[in-house]
């Protein structure tokens, strides 16, 4: 024995040796305990104690995620699955979806039920039976899914329809043909008009997903217009979804763009994460119009300014709601009309009214256009005065509106 070691085994009589214990960090069944469980699931299926047939459930999966074999218990957890417990059943669903699809011969089992399961009363256990059944990964599971798939997204449940569409995902991504060689995809089209406006997002989110070698999602100015005329009723994410896709589509005429503009006039919407554009885009009654056509800088005597003020005649009043995500103050209104080539004369604040002077000059024909801006904080709204020598500003103004729409001021 090494000096200040002590025995590797403990002291024990006399002649006899003690075997040393190893750490009972995990106990292995005795023989025959996986067949005690099997008779323990057999009793508790003619039993009414959900609670002691939830045990004995949790004690078989104990033993899958030990490695054990407990396939031998397929049958009596098939016929477990007949509850109403919703805890036992994702239980079950995790052990049927895990010996599926290594054993072929236990696949139909699983699969059947599921399929009663997708027929429950229960809406949330049709669409958990509907998950559990999209997930399973193996080819013979293919011929019962697109049916299933097709009837979920047909159901009165808002959960299972949602359920539906994911599902139409993860069956795109295991076996593509299955999806695009039936007509999923026109019922997902149609489902964007769901009474849900998450299962309307959904539908967005997963078709854009399985055209994605196409491009995306195909946009029509009538998917436009309905999408704009509801975007109130979504929640953050499903706003920002329309955006970009608002962001995307190419309106085919200038009457058509003007519509789309006139939809887009949110109001106090409440956007936490809009498409921005990098570079002001033309918005306005000429559908060339950019920021290009303004002089990028020039000065203005004060007194030149308080002249032409007085001598040109008003083209144009816009009153609008201010944003309420956004904050307008004094840097960010003069910050935004600099980034259009307005430039800020005179400005000052009293009370909840901020007020600003800008002047701006057209490079094609010098002509001088000036704006008079009135924010009031107290009635949330902004209000533009434009006076120029031209009559027609409709175009330059629609330009200005987009910009402090996606600046977050209106």
């Amino acid at each position: 024995m090494r000096p200040g070691f002590g025995p590797t085994t403990p002291a024990g009589p006399p002649g006899k040796g003690v075997k040393p214990v190893a750490p009972q960090f995990f106990v292995d069944p005795k023989k025959g305990e996986v067949n005690e469980l099997k008779i323990l699931l057999k009793n508790c299926l003619s039993e009414k104690d959900e609670k002691k047939r939830r045990d004995v459930v949790k004690k078989v999966i104990a033993f899958m995620t030990l490695g054990i074999d407990v396939s031998r218990l397929f049958t009596e957890m098939c016929m477990a699955s007949a509850t109403s417990d919703m805890i036992q059943k994702k239980m079950i669903y995790l052990y049927l979806a895990n010996y599926a699809e290594s054993n072929a011969s236990l696949a139909i089992m699983a699969i059947n039920t599921y399929l009663k399961d997708c027929k429950a009363a229960d809406g949330k256990t049709r669409g958990l039976a509907l998950r559990s059944l999209c997930s399973l990964r193996f080819s013979g599971a293919y011929e019962y899914l697109q049916p299933a798939i097709l009837e979920g997204m047909r159901d009165l449940d808002s959960y299972v329809r949602k359920t539906a569409i994911m599902g139409c995902v993860k069956v795109y991504h295991m076996n593509p043909s299955l999806i695009r060689n039936s007509n999923i995809i026109d019922t997902l089209y149609g489902l964007i008009k769901d009474p849900d406006n998450q299962v309307a997002t959904n539908a967005i989110i997963a078709l854009d997903e399985i055209l994605e070698s196409e491009g995306g999602i195909a946009i029509s100015q009538k998917m436009i217009v309905y999408l704009l005329n509801k975007i109130r009723e979504f929640n953050e994410w499903g706003q920002t979804l329309i955006l970009e896709l608002v962001a995307k589509y190419k309106p085919k005429s200038e009457n058509e763009l003007f519509d789309i503009l006139n939809l887009l006039d949110l109001g106090d919407l409440t956007i936490t994460s809009p498409t921005q554009p990098t570079q002001p885009v033309a918005a306005g009654g000429s559908a060339s119009f950019t920021v290009e056509e303004l002089s990028p800088f020039f000065e203005l005597d004060p007194e030149r300014f308080q002249s032409a003020w007085t001598d040109l005649p008003e083209c144009a009043n816009v009153t609008r709601s201010l944003s309420s995500a956004g904050a307008a103050n004094m840097q960010s209104v003069e910050q935004t009309f600099a980034e259009c080539r307005f430039f800020c004369i005179a400005s000052g604040e009293m009370e909840n009214q901020l007020k600003f002077y800008f002047y701006g000059r057209l490079n094609a024909t010098n002509e001088l256009i000036f704006i008079e801006v009135l924010v009031d904080l107290g009635a949330r709204t902004i209000h533009m005065l434009f006076k120029a020598e031209r009559e027609d500003l409709h175009g330059l103004v629609k330009f200005l509106e987009t910009v402090l729409r996606t600046r977050l001021i209106i």
